[in-house]
């Protein structure tokens, strides 16, 4: 066969451009969590999500407090926080070097309770699970 014979189909009739892809601060979270952190209707989370509305700079900042995880949830209800640490709902006050160093001394007793030789290492890994 010749050059000549091949035909080569008909070019593509190209799609009509679709909506452009919105990108907002609330990209990749559902509606449901943006309006419970931010205290809207859910509706409204949905037209922020949409980009059809622009939201105040207010819910804007409560939502960016939330996504980079500085405000605690409900489970920390009555927790509070202060300039040098936290209170615990019984009044007292860890500061945010005994927070950092709980993580060592944590280590350091499973390391005494693994070493001994009557299973002491199960039963701290219970206690710690529990």
């Amino acid at each position: 066969m010749s050059d000549d014979n091949w035909t080569r189909p008909p070019p593509r009739t190209p799609r009509p451009p679709g909506p452009p892809a919105v990108f907002t601060i609330f990209h990749g979270y559902p509606a449901e969590v943006i309006a419970d952190w931010c205290g809207i209707s859910l509706a409204t989370a949905r037209l922020y999500k949409a980009g059809k509305r622009k939201p105040s700079k207010t819910v804007a900042k409560l939502f960016l407090l939330y996504r980079d995880r500085r405000v605690l949830g409900a489970r920390w209800r009555d927790w509070i926080i202060t300039p040098d640490g936290i209170v615990d709902p019984d009044g007292n006050e860890t500061s945010r070097t005994q927070l950092h160093n709980y993580f060592w001394i944590v280590q350091f007793a499973r390391r005494m309770a693994y070493d001994r030789e009557d299973g002491a290492g199960a039963e701290f890994e219970r206690l710690l699970t529990g």
